[in-house]
């Protein structure tokens, strides 16, 4: 096997010593830069010995700062042999497709999940082991190989990884041409197996989009040891059936949901009576409630912010977006229920601890006062209640401007508002793309009747 471990790294510094096409090499990465140094020697045990030897000074030149860069320090000068001399002219073996691989993998691993070079570049590299050569002047027959072994849509993308990877090669100087240049394009399907995305859209009748809703808020089919609950799920996918987007579009949305969330959850807490202190960032606090009081109750905060101190002292880089990510899931435990009393009671005692108070609660008298002006202002015909009360309308409308709950509630009801346009637009523009999918699903349907019928 090629690559038994993918994940596997070697120790920074270090060299390791390979086979390529029967011949020694040195692999070893030194300025973020992957170098390898070809000795020309056969795999035996004597020549083993002397590649160990290169490798060491490589190792020790490296720690000292002696570094050569141009690597001639490190080429064998003689020919080196215990048996008689060979006069047979010998040709230094050019690097292999394996070896560009192996050096695009590690290129590849500071910029990519988990996740995507374990399913993605293991799954490719498991193509590159079947592969009968690794040559390559021989990228012709790799590719049609590939053709005949591999899915086609999948061959279609592991020629454009290995185009990717010489890309990669050729701009490392490590080869002078690309052999798989605009390859991947000269892949296409058979006719009968092509499809438009209008032809390939099968959608859900109401009926089904409704038991599916239902079996998920109920969690049907989830385990109930589980500690993910499907319902956990269910207006998300309520979400998606209604407005009709793509789980890409909700996640290149995130933000914008996440401030239509926010906008809903501080009116809801104005309507309460609290007081709402706006962060800029579309997030805000409750007034009245101090820094340290919020700290006691922001535990998986302070989790992940450990984690994240934790990986940044282990490396000499910025955490990219995906290391982020893993804390957030690396710190996330099980959920157990916990009686509402036990609760309470661990949150009084965390608060006394820290000899902290919690604020007053708002008064339902004040709430009231509040709402009623909301409504004031809101309803239409206000002049009219002003005029059948007998009250002045100038009196009204000071009241109102003197209220700075409900100006707030207004500024926050804008913003609400423009955000829910926006995400109607979204829905409007993805059930459109519907409708005109349906619409020549049935033009082709009556075409093909007509056809038939002659």
């Amino acid at each position: 096997m090629l690559f038994p471990n993918l994940k596997s790294k070697a120790s920074k510094g270090s060299v390791q010593i390979k086979t390529s096409n029967g011949r020694l090499q040195l692999v070893f990465s030194y300025a973020g830069k992957r170098h390898y140094l070809s000795l020309g020697f056969s795999d035996t045990k004597t020549h083993r010995k002397l590649a160990e030897a290169k490798a060491r000074q490589l190792e020790l030149d490296m720690l000292s700062g002696h570094f050569d860069p141009t690597l001639e320090r490190y080429k064998p000068q003689v020919a080196l042999s215990v048996a008689a001399p060979d006069m047979t002219p010998k040709v230094t073996p050019s690097i292999s497709l394996a070896d560009l691989w192996e050096g695009f993998i590690e290129y590849k691993r500071p910029q990519c999940s988990e996740n995507t070079m374990y399913y993605v570049y293991q799954h490719f590299t498991t193509y590159m082991e079947k592969l009968p050569t690794h040559d390559l002047s021989k990228a012709g027959e790799i590719r049609d190989f590939s053709v005949q072994t591999f899915p086609l849509e999948s061959c279609k993308r592991f020629i454009v990884r290995l185009s990717a990877c010489c890309e990669w090669a050729k701009k490392s100087r490590l080869i002078e041409e690309n052999p798989f240049t605009g390859m991947a394009k000269e892949i296409k399907p058979p006719k009968a197996q092509r499809k438009t995305e209008e032809e390939d859209i099968n959608p859900f009748s109401i009926e089904e989009r409704d038991r599916v809703l239902l079996t998920i808020s109920e969690d049907t089919f989830c385990n109930r040891h589980s500690g993910f609950k499907h319902s956990f799920y269910a207006p998300y996918v309520e979400f998606m059936f209604m407005t009709g987007c793509r789980p890409s579009e909700a996640i290149a949305h995130q933000k914008l949901l996440g401030e239509i969330y926010q906008n809903e959850l501080a009116f809801q807490l104005r309507q309460q009576g609290y007081e709402i202190e706006h962060c800029g960032t579309g997030q805000f606090e409750l007034k009245g409630y101090s820094q340290a009081l919020i700290n006691v109750f922001s535990t998986r905060t302070q989790q992940i912010e450990k984690y994240l101190e934790k990986l940044q002292s282990n490396s000499d880089r910025p955490l990219s977006a995906s290391q982020k990510k893993q804390a957030t899931l690396a710190t996330r435990k099980t959920k157990k229920v916990v009686p509402r009393e036990v609760l309470m009671s661990a949150w009084e005692g965390a608060i006394a601890h820290q000899n902290l108070r919690l604020p007053h609660l708002p008064e339902p008298a004040a709430i009231q006062r509040e709402l009623a002006t909301i409504r004031l202002i809101r309803d239409v015909r206000v002049a009219r209640v002003a005029l059948k009360a007998e009250t002045d309308l100038k009196e009204v409308i000071k009241l109102v401007a003197q209220s700075p709950i409900l100006r707030q509630t207004e500024q926050a009801r804008g913003r609400d508002a423009a955000l829910r346009k926006r995400v109607a637009a979204i829905g409007e523009a993805r059930r459109q793309n519907f409708v005109e999918a349906q619409q020549k699903q049935e033009q082709q349907r009556q075409r093909q009747k007509g056809v038939e019928m002659d």
